[in-house]
């Protein structure tokens, strides 16, 4: 199932659970099967600000600056 992010959402969620994290110790275990399923999940990141999203990620151009949002956009 696909998800919509603002900028800052994404930018948060991506630091907090990369693929490369996986096993390392550096996050709880109860945490590693949201991890695995965020990761491999399809996003969508509604910005004006960002030039490209990585991690699974399409860039829907918008954002509050012109009242656009991911519905609007017929994501999610």
């Amino acid at each position: 199932m696909p998800s919509s992010f603002g900028r800052v959402t994404y930018e948060m969620m991506e630091a907090a659970f990369p693929a490369a994290r996986r096993g390392t110790g550096e996050r709880p275990d109860w945490m590693e099967p949201f991890a695995r399923t965020i990761d491999a999940a399809k996003k969508y990141v509604v910005s004006s600000t960002l030039d490209r999203v990585d991690w699974n990620a399409e860039l829907v151009r918008g954002g509050s600056r012109d009242g656009s949002s991911a519905a609007q956009a017929g994501v999610g």
